[in-house]
């Protein structure tokens, strides 16, 4: 009976943290289909802390999300002298309005907001907040290493 008691008693406990409010991976509505290539046109993407901002697709078939991309150099190395990049769209997730974007900080790893002043950290990969009334973290875009193609990350929205 104490065995039944204690399976029973784990299960509810670990299903208590699947209860809360759960945040929509992907509540900005948007394409994104998007290449970066640090060997050749995003050569500053190689260094971490290092961000660059795209609002238009430079190819044909390319989206860029809801407001835009940004992606940051992290320090996870991929292979040597390529680091991990990390994509956020450029939407403040508290005003939710294409036109109001985040502005990178200067240190590389903070974002805000120019309208109601929430901070994202961008460098982490979670693009949490950090402070001010967001609620919500930043859309996140998976940035996923090319195998066969060196220097190339393929931005999407799923895996």
């Amino acid at each position: 009976m104490k065995t039944i008691r204690y399976i029973l008693l784990t299960g509810i406990i670990t299903l208590l943290p699947a209860c809360g409010k759960e945040e929509d991976r992907y509540a900005l509505p948007g394409y994104v289909n998007f290449e970066v290539n640090v060997n050749i046109q995003d050569g500053e993407l190689k260094t971490p802390t290092n961000y660059k901002q795209f609002t238009q697709p430079r190819l044909s078939g390319e989206s860029v999300g809801y407001s835009g991309l940004l992606v940051v150099c992290s320090a996870v190395p991929v292979t040597s002298g390529i680091f991990q990049l990390y994509a956020y769209d450029l939407c403040c997730r508290h005003e939710n309005r294409r036109e109001i974007k985040i502005v990178p900080q200067p240190d590389g790893v903070t974002a805000k907001c120019p309208v109601c002043g929430s901070v994202y950290n961008i460098f982490n990969g979670l693009g949490n907040v950090v402070s001010g009334p967001s609620e919500n973290n930043l859309q996140r875009y998976y940035a996923i290493y090319s195998g066969t193609r060196p220097g190339v990350f393929r931005i999407t929205r799923t895996n």
